[in-house]
Order: C-alpha cells, then sequence, then structure tokens
C-alpha cells in the first residue's frame, strides 16, 4: 500500500510543480490579473445595483417580451432600433 500512496503523492507533486510553473509565466500571470480584475469590477458594481433588478436594456426587452406574450397592452411601442429576435424568444417561454 505504500508504494502506491508514494505514486499519488508524485502525481500531486508533478501537477502542482505543473500548475506552479504556468502561473509564473508573465503572460498567464497578466492573464489571471485581467480575469481577477473583470470579477472584481462586476461584483463591486453587483453590489452597487443589489436592489435593482433588471438593468434599463433589460427592462426594455422584458417589455417587449411582456408585449408579445399578451401580457401587457398592445399599444406599447416597441423601441424601433433593437432586435425583435430576443424579446419574441423570450415571450415564448
Amino acid at each position: 500500500m505504500e508504494s502506491s500512496e508514494h505514486t499519488e503523492e508524485k502525481i500531486i507533486e508533478e501537477r502542482r510543480s505543473k500548475i506552479f510553473g504556468w502561473i509564473k509565466k508573465p503572460s498567464n500571470l497578466a492573464f489571471i490579473g485581467v480575469i481577477l480584475f473583470a470579477i472584481i469590477v462586476r461584483f463591486y458594481y453587483f453590489w452597487i445595483t443589489k436592489n435593482q433588478p433588471l438593468w434599463w436594456d433589460e427592462a426594455e426587452y422584458m417589455s417587449t417580451a411582456k408585449s408579445f406574450a399578451g401580457l401587457i397592452n398592445f399599444d406599447y411601442s416597441f423601441a424601433l432600433n433593437r432586435f425583435p429576435g430576443f424579446p419574441f424568444l423570450v415571450s415564448l417561454c
């Protein structure tokens, strides 16, 4: 049993050294930095708008979808600058 435990430890150590070797490359470190920065920015704006269920453009799409589904008045004026495909797809759900 000790030999299998020894080989598992060796495999884990090889994987750890590959991961640390990958992280030490400057281009990969920059990639990780950009990803972390993007996640932090998104969490920041998520935290600021925590009580806002939809952004203004999402609300426009959902209002159009509700109109297609017949949930609001049919005299709703659609925004003609938006593609109607997505609201139509959402109205089917």
